[in-house]
């Protein structure tokens, strides 16, 4: 097993140098043959993004109600179906997406690189619900990102995140891994093993930024932020070694949730409790 995982190791960082270097084009038809973010990249799964916050948060939650989606991608499927049952205002936040898909005053569309101050308080204390769907592992300030949150919510606001903190990359060689018979859970989170400093140096950031956070520092910063948080539904755990720069960060408060790599987060202010 320890040969294996050496060897492991090995594609793994060669994999990273690689995507460090490799012109955009050439990266691109890589994704295609890998079938990487295929499945994130169709009008259904965008549907089903939001036919999964109806059923998690209730239909309800969503009538006559002012809601913000953080980190689109270039699409409105997802903020259309809120809107067809029955939210009263979409507002849309990613990097990527195009102004001109607004639509008059109920589907309303900002470029921005992040969710950032500025839009925290063009929307203080007005949204219902907010939502994102595996965004919070690319945040690159959290404690920030918390601290928006609780600006922007009403007071009964809700705020509902769905995270998956394991390596991106690691969903690209999947299928290679499978045609070689590895168990893929060996690398699924290998990423959170080296040094800052060493995965600073492996790391294709402008393919895709992973901020290496794990659920107790996403936790705490909600607490810092003032918002009131539960696991929705169960989580899923990984068996990598997390590499000391990070367990230090992590508060003994909530050190069980340490090896979470797959959550859902419910939040609310303060003075809001969720239900």
């Amino acid at each position: 097993m320890n040969g294996l995982r050496g060897l492991l190791s090995f594609m793994y960082i060669f994999l990273r140098l690689l995507l460090c270097i490799i012109p955009n084009r050439l990266y691109e038809m890589l994704r295609k043959l890998l079938r990487q973010g295929n499945e994130y990249h169709t009008r259904e799964q965008y549907i089903s993004i939001a036919r999964s916050y109806l059923k998690e948060l209730g239909t309800k939650c969503f009538v006559g109600s002012c809601v913000m989606e953080i980190g689109s991608g270039n699409q409105i499927e997802t903020a259309s179906c809120l809107l067809e049952n029955g939210a009263k205002q979409v507002i849309v936040v990613d990097p990527i997406i195009n102004p001109r898909l607004s639509q008059s005053g109920s589907l309303v569309v900002v470029e921005a690189s992040c969710f950032n101050e500025e839009i925290a308080h063009r929307y203080a204390r007005s949204i219902d619900v907010l939502v994102s769907f595996q965004v919070l592992e690319h945040v690159r300030d959290v404690p920030l990102f918390m601290r928006c949150v609780a600006e922007v919510l009403t007071p009964n606001g809700i705020f509902f995140a769905r995270v998956d903190v394991s390596d991106h990359i690691y969903h690209g060689i999947k299928p290679l891994m499978s045609v070689l018979n590895v168990p893929t859970e060996v690398i699924r989170c290998k990423y959170l093993e080296y040094s800052d400093s060493f995965y600073r140096r492996i790391h294709p950031h402008k393919r895709v930024y992973m901020n290496r956070c794990v659920l107790p520092e996403i936790l705490q910063a909600m607490d810092d932020a003032g918002l009131k948080w539960q696991l929705q539904g169960r989580y899923l755990t990984h068996n990598n070694v997390i590499y000391p720069d990070i367990v230090k960060r992590v508060s003994a408060k909530y050190s069980q949730y340490t090896q979470a790599y797959w959550f859902t987060l419910r939040g609310s202010r303060d003075e809001a409790p969720p239900a």
